[in-house]
């Protein structure tokens, strides 16, 4: 289904670990990230969730406020890139999302609980979301109520794209960032 591509393809995109650490540069208000490995974690795929429920996804203003969003979860320099593959994922996820049908419905949930920091130099973590799980389905509205036709639960550990399942992170100034290395 081209949702559920879709779907997995935002969470390994961002995920998946492809090119070197950041420099180290200092990080200013600006730059947001959080205080700690897991709340930079927790934050991300939190609003992450929003933003894939949000039914004003397709417009651009919408998205890119969501984008930007988003990208300041990453480290300063890995920023353009995120903000690039967040808007072309988040633009077809949103695009398939509007080919439903009229009488279709799309839930989509992303659940964990508290997470938990695995490793931690002081400089980089890795943080694991246990039980993490992004859920989705596809309901059709009937005579009877909705009734979902399709359901599809997605761990998180398969799309991150790294054995161990954790989400690297980065120390840069006194804020943590989300890192593809």
């Amino acid at each position: 289904m081209t949702i559920r591509s879709l779907l997995i393809g935002i969470v390994a995109c961002l995920l998946i670990a492809c090119s070197g650490l950041p420099s180290e540069q200092a990080a200013t208000e600006s730059q947001i990230g959080g205080l700690s490995p897991d709340s930079v974690t927790s934050g991300f795929f939190t609003d992450l969730g929003h933003a894939l429920k949000d039914p004003g996804l397709s417009n651009t203003t919408v998205r890119t406020r969501w984008v930007d969003q988003l990208a300041t979860y990453f480290a300063p320099d890995e920023r353009d890139a995120q903000r690039e593959t967040l808007d072309t994922t988040l633009a077809s996820f949103a695009d398939d999302r509007a080919k439903l049908a009229a009488d279709e419905t799309l839930t989509i949930e992303i659940t964990f609980d508290t997470p938990r920091v695995i490793t931690n130099d002081g400089q980089h973590a890795l943080v694991v979301l246990p039980n993490a799980s992004i859920f989705m389905q596809i309901s059709r509205l009937t005579e009877r109520g909705p009734v979902p036709y399709y359901e599809q639960p997605i761990s998180l550990d398969r799309v991150i794209g790294r054995a161990d399942g954790a989400v690297p992170t980065v120390k840069i100034g006194n804020y943590w960032f989300l890192t593809e290395g």
